[in-house]
């Protein structure tokens, strides 16, 4: 996993299938291991925060390890 929760290796990433049309490089950890994910909150670990996108003027959120 990177600094951002990316899943960098998985043993699902064998199967081409199981991801749907989600590119390998954009899976991330609350969506591959949720459980794990929600532990790594709780000890905080993982980490949600925010920012705006000028382009389109949206908050944006995204996760830190």
């Amino acid at each position: 996993m990177d600094r951002s929760g990316v899943v960098v290796i998985h043993k699902n990433f064998l199967n081409k299938d199981f991801f749907g049309n989600t590119p390998m490089s954009q899976v991330h950890v609350t969506q591959i291991e949720p459980d794990i994910a929600a532990d790594m909150v709780n000890m905080r670990r993982l980490t949600a925060d925010s920012c705006v996108s000028y382009e389109d003027i949206t908050n944006q959120l995204f996760w830190k390890v």
